[in-house]
């Protein structure tokens, strides 16, 4: 299913290997259900899913590896390509986001084990949110701080919403099943940056193209145009991550209160 969307952009929606990529790789995923579910003893044991509390929220961890990774994709094209910085100073700058996540998260576990969890993991995912969308708004004029800033608010807003997440994805299932819980964690969290830089690409890629295609007769210098179409790819590629990252808000908040399995109740 990567296939298609790295490549679609080369070669079209409409090419024979694309097409039979995304229709070999939706046939093997319900060939792979449906073993599952015929199965005596399943790899992955899909009765888990009718559990909300850990479906909703490994859903909102996938969603949320997805938006993170738009940055981790994006911001270096936009720095060193766009802005013209040296790599050792876009790294620097980058560095600000992850730098507050690690900082944030042992905080946000903190502050989980008090209250109920998908309140708080709501709340961060949607202060990622709202820095994806600020991000957005990246000019070629955009201050250096400003730039940082933005990626904190990012950071921060992951930090507070992936530690209560996989505490609760761990503590929605009994112990025999802790470690399928966390190999579905593990699982999520690489999937979502696979789709994430996949989908970001695809998305800043084309629009970048069908910006500079449409401003190519405007008589406008190459600098001129770059200025355009820059910004406007880097804008879409962030409001994307932006809705995602709404989307991992609503699905965290649907997820129900997280409570002690029966088997660790008194």
């Amino acid at each position: 299913m990567i296939i298609p969307v790295s490549t679609a952009d080369k070669f079209g929606w409409k090419n024979p290997v694309i097409i039979s990529s995304i229709l070999t790789g939706a046939g093997l995923f319900a060939l792979f259900i449906y073993i599952e579910k015929k199965s005596t003893y399943p790899m992955l044991d899909l009765d888990l899913f009718k559990n909300r509390l850990f479906s909703m929220s490994n859903f909102s961890l996938l969603f949320n590896f997805m938006a993170q990774f738009a940055i981790s994709l994006i911001m270096p094209f936009y720095l060193i390509e766009y802005r013209g910085f040296e790599s050792s100073k876009a790294g620097l700058i980058m560095i600000a986001g992850p730098a507050v996540v690690m900082l944030a998260a042992p905080f946000a576990g903190h502050i989980s084990d008090r209250m109920d969890a998908r309140y708080l993991s709501s709340a961060g995912m949607a202060v990622a949110a709202a820095g994806l969308f600020l991000l957005s708004t990246l000019k070629s004029e955009t201050n250096i701080w400003i730039i940082v800033a933005y990626l904190v608010i990012c950071g921060f807003g992951i930090g507070f919403f992936q530690t209560p997440n996989n505490s609760a994805i761990m503590g929605a299932v009994a112990s025999c099943h802790k470690c399928i819980a966390s190999s579905m964690l593990a699982t999520m969290r690489n999937l979502g940056m696979v789709l994430g830089a996949a989908f970001s690409a695809l998305i800043f890629s084309s629009r970048l193209k069908s910006l500079m295609t449409a401003l190519v007769d405007s008589g406008l210098s190459k600098n001129e145009i770059a200025d355009i179409a820059y910004p406007g790819a880097v804008q879409a590629a962030f409001i994307f991550a932006g809705i995602l990252a709404a989307i991992a808000v609503i699905t965290s908040l649907v997820r129900g209160r997280q409570e002690k399995p029966e088997y660790e109740k008194p």
